[in-house]
């Protein structure tokens, strides 16, 4: 993993990298005229990989209708910020997003859910650009355990025990899962996943 900080970056600027390194592996986060960029290590695409399967399997079997976008960007000019989550889901708002392939940060809602792999530290605080941005609720993994952050009516983040999208799953065998996948195979680990969920997520 590389990481690059530059300072004094005019959001004209910000915006043309983008078209720029439209589909390469570079992460961009921008935070009033500080942008980082960052390319992805090999530990932390295992781990978006396999979360985003773990997620997608959670709502296959609870039989909850979701609209997932993976990386994309998300930028307001008014804040001067923007960032790429590692994946990104509407939960509560598919039906708006569902077949869309156009997004409008001023018309259409931010996702419901974002998650966050952090094997690697942003060097800016993504955390207040989600705040800024408005994101509900944010999933933060360190390699070892998950978070759950939600948005509050002062603005801020809170931990909390549970999460909006999917109130009944145990956090911390979610973690416990995303583990295993050091152990197992993709497909057993799915497997074995889905027969967990299917059996009312026993808290292990």
């Amino acid at each position: 993993m590389q990481r690059f900080v530059i300072h004094d970056v005019p959001w004209e600027e910000y915006s043309a990298l983008l078209r720029l390194w439209d589909g390469r592996h570079i992460r961009a986060t921008y935070d009033r005229g500080t942008l980082e960029l960052m390319t992805t290590a090999c530990e932390h695409e295992f781990f978006k990989s396999l979360w985003g399967y773990l997620v997608r399997t959670l709502s296959l079997e609870l039989g909850i209708d979701m609209a997932s976008r993976g990386q994309m960007t998300f930028k307001r000019e008014l804040k001067e910020r923007g960032l790429e989550p590692d994946e990104c889901y509407w939960i509560e708002h598919e039906l708006l997003m569902r077949s869309k392939t156009e997004y409008d940060i001023d018309k259409d809602p931010v996702p419901d859910l974002v998650l966050e792999i952090e094997v690697s530290v942003s060097a800016l605080d993504k955390m207040d650009i989600y705040a800024n941005l408005g994101f509900p609720e944010v999933w933060r993994f360190d390699g070892e355990t998950i978070h759950v952050h939600q948005l509050q009516a002062d603005g801020r983040y809170a931990i909390v025990e549970s999460s909006r999208s999917f109130p009944d799953l145990p956090i911390t065998d979610l973690a416990r899962w995303l583990l295993k996948g050091r152990e197992m195979s993709e497909n057993a680990l799915i497997r074995a996943f889905s027969v967990w969920v299917c059996a009312g997520m026993p808290v292990g």
